[in-house]
């Protein structure tokens, strides 16, 4: 798998890009509870004192979401940020479509008429119309030269303003995520092929309508170049800052597990779901003092389900620092669907923390088998290395030093840094 390392032959950019950048983004990056939210973060925030950067986000008013704004405002005094408020439907609107949303789910798992849910996720919310012309207005006033739109829910911005460049941020691609989702399907419908070709389609049309498409991995890149996208095509990682501590040379392993990340991208419910019911019974078995904990926010309904049906369980929901959780435990990856770059991983790495993961979790890092981590994709192989992880010293202590090594040869924060003004450089010099 291709290293995410791009050399030292990149120019030190000492002086800012003078024109303006708006990133619009469906997610407010603060606090910062995803893998999503992490990347955007970082990367904004090295960013930052080197550009004009305007930051416009959707959200729902609540006494919460309000307090993250001024504390991202007091964080970022130099970035100027345009919150527009989503507004919520009546009570009974609402119900009406819960009602009618559970009705097509139960009456697609009986007929198979109805396309996979799933698969339609990204792209079932349309863009306000207020939205698309409050951000018309801000381009206007504030002289925004380029447009950078984040995540796949709002690909279609990248219709509009065409008086602007206009670059996309391809955190996951979608049609990938859907086939790899739908691989572990018993059954595919005819309608399911056909959303699924839809959807790809949609994707691919919406990335060559923009100046161009910015993908995480070189993995991603190669995907995309085998559709022959017809769109200058670039490589610029998230840039994920080294944690301000200094790993303890001695690990000890606490019997405990991790897993890092939120039930809303399903990629993860689907991970966990799948290692407690292949993996998590075997382990039990060999060791029965073991627990699981999942740090990150989940749904009261899945919580209650995994609760009910399994055991050694705990949530954490989100938590200001990661880092008290992760000591002497072991991380669990085991990711099934989607694609980019697993920030989770990242940070195992970054905190000292030996890893289980999946091909797909690893994709885009540049980690080996039984060098770096254990990579399994069946549920007995996944079982079986995590359980020699958990008894062998030797190794943690070996996939601790070597990952972090590569980590840095992987991502070295200036260089990927100066990739990314290159990127806007370049894309605002073409004619």
């Amino acid at each position: 798998m291709p290293s995410i390392n791009n050399g030292s032959s990149h120019q030190t950019y000492t002086t800012m890009i003078k024109e303006n950048i708006l990133i619009v983004t469906p997610y407010l990056p603060f606090p910062i509870d995803s893998g999503g939210a992490q990347a955007q973060f970082h990367m904004i925030d090295f960013l930052r004192k080197k550009l004009n950067i305007h930051l416009a986000f959707t959200y729902r008013s609540t006494p919460v979401m309000e307090g993250n704004i001024e504390q991202l405002r007091a964080v970022w005094p130099d970035v100027q940020l345009f919150p527009f408020v989503i507004k919520r439907q009546n009570f009974w609107y609402r119900k009406c479509r819960q009602i009618l949303s559970s009705f097509n789910r139960w009456h697609e798992n009986k007929s198979r008429k109805y396309v996979d849910h799933l698969l339609a996720t990204p792209f079932d919310e349309n863009i306000p119309y207020e939205f698309i012309d409050y951000l018309g207005g801000v381009i206007q006033k504030n002289n925004i030269k380029l447009v950078q739109v984040e995540f796949a829910k709002f690909q279609d911005l990248v219709y509009g303003f065409p008086e602007v460049k206009r670059i996309f941020i391809q955190h996951e691609i979608q049609f990938i995520r859907n086939e790899r989702y739908m691989k572990g399907k018993e059954k595919i419908s005819t309608c399911d092929t056909y959303q699924m070709r839809m959807i790809k389609g949609t994707e691919i049309a919406a990335m060559e309508s923009c100046d161009a498409v910015v993908v995480l991995t070189e993995v991603d890149k190669e995907i995309l170049q085998k559709e022959e996208l017809k769109v200058p095509l670039y490589v610029s990682p998230a840039v994920i800052p080294l944690p301000e501590i200094k790993l303890e040379e001695h690990y000890t392993f606490n019997d405990k597990l991790v897993f890092l990340g939120g039930s809303d991208h399903h990629p993860n419910y689907e991970g966990v779901m799948w290692f407690l019911k292949e993996v998590w019974p075997e382990i039990l078995n060999k060791k029965p003092q073991t627990k699981l904990e999942i740090i990150g926010q989940w749904r009261q309904s899945y919580i209650n389900k995994i609760k009910l049906n399994y055991t050694n369980v705990e949530f954490a929901g989100f938590v200001p620092s990661i880092e008290p959780h992760l000591e002497g435990a072991i991380m669990i990856v085991p990711i099934l669907t989607g694609s980019g770059m697993r920030m989770k991983i990242v940070d195992a790495v970054n905190y000292g923390v030996p890893f289980v993961t999946t091909q797909v979790g690893v994709e885009g890092l540049d980690f080996q088998n039984g060098k770096d981590c254990f990579i399994a994709n069946s549920p007995q192989d996944f079982a079986h290395c995590t359980l020699q992880l958990m008894d062998e010293s030797t190794t943690q202590q070996s996939f601790r030093d070597h990952a972090l090594v590569k980590i840095k040869e992987m991502m070295p924060t200036q260089q990927l840094l100066d990739k990314r003004l290159e990127v806007y450089k370049t894309v605002l010099s073409a004619e």
